[in-house]
This record gives structure tokens, sequence and C-alpha cells, in this order.
């Protein structure tokens, strides 16, 4: 099922839900990362840190302790800070202002659903902020859809 742009757009209204929706990759650890990182290069998406290429290693807090992030590039002016933080669950967040028609979403679904099968569990799409999802990935259903409010 295509989820419609039409339907959702207000899920991505930055002056309504925040500029930043969260996402959480459910039961997920930070050692996960590899695994997706060798997903999303296997779909062509560039994954960065720092500016470069990241093979997927472990990621480890800077010198200022600030947590490491890690960029994937979902389409041309669509990417996701993916947080690989060490002892805890996978969580990541898109920028609202790059989601703005069919294309831009589909790109998201794509990368919830591939994040999801990688490490088949389930997947959340948030509005900034708070905990129900708006879009989620239910690893028995293996398809993205909006939850209802």
């Amino acid at each position: 099922m295509r989820i419609l742009w039409r339907d959702l757009a207000r899920s991505f209204d930055e002056s309504v839900e925040g500029r930043l929706p969260d996402g959480f990759v459910r039961g997920s650890r930070a050692s996960d990362g590899a695994r997706l990182v060798e997903r999303y290069r296997a779909l062509g998406w560039s994954v960065e840190r720092d500016g470069r290429p990241w093979d997927g290693g472990a990621l480890h807090r800077a010198a200022d302790h600030a947590l490491p992030t890690a960029f994937v590039r979902l389409a041309p002016g669509v990417s996701v800070n993916l947080f690989l933080w060490p002892d805890d669950e996978i969580a990541f967040d898109v920028d609202a202002r790059e989601i703005h028609d069919q294309h831009t979403l589909d790109a998201v679904c794509r990368f919830l659903a591939q994040t999801g099968r990688a490490l088949a569990t389930a997947v959340d799409l948030c509005a900034e902020g708070t905990s129900p999802p708006r879009l989620r990935y239910p690893r028995q259903a293996d398809s993205v859809g909006p939850t209802r409010e």
C-alpha cells in the first residue's frame, strides 16, 4: 500500500509537528549499525560521518563527549541523521523541510522499510519530541503504514 503525500503532509508541517521528526528502531542496539550500513550501501545510499564515507565500523564518542551521528543520503535533498549510541537503541531523525512531496515521502518510507527488514524489527517515525508514531514499519506486515492518532 502506497502512502499518499496528501494524506500525511500535515505530519511533516514543521510549524505543527516540529522540524525534526524522531525515529526509533525498536529492540535494536548500536552494534546493529554495521548491518544497517551494509544494507544502505547495497541500496545505493551514501553513508557519511564527519563528511567522509563511513564503513560501518564502531562509533565512539568524540573527545568533547558528543554522541556519534551518521548521515544517510536517501535521495537528492533527502537525508537521515542516524544515531548509533553505544548501549542504546538506534534512533534517527529526518528534516521535515526535506519532506515536501510524494517522491520525498516515498524515500522516507523506503528507509523505514529497509531498516526494519535489515534488523527484522519494528521502526517508528514520530513527531518531534513525542512518542506516538505517525508512520510505522511493523515486521509482521512488512510494509510501512500510517498509524491512527
